[in-house]
């Protein structure tokens, strides 16, 4: 995902990976540099309709739509 910068830079990029279902001891693995990220994030796709951020909700079905049908997702926002 690529979003566009409103006012300016940044541009922000999102990586999406499919990883199957993983056990609370492979999330606790998971390293980041901590100089290119900030944070790993895990939802249900139900908690998704609980975030604060609509646009990232409807970021996050699109891409799960995506893994569920092999067809690509344009979200122009």
């Amino acid at each position: 995902m690529v979003e566009q910068p409103r006012a300016g830079w940044p541009t922000k990029v999102g990586f999406v990976f499919s990883g199957g279902v993983l056990s609370a001891a492979q999330l606790a693995e998971i390293r980041l540099d901590p100089l290119e990220h900030d944070e790993v994030v895990t939802v249900s796709e139900a908690g998704l309709k609980q975030l604060d951020d609509p646009h990232a909700h409807d970021l996050t079905l699109a891409v799960l739509n995506v893994l569920r049908t092999g067809v690509p997702a344009y979200v122009v926002r």
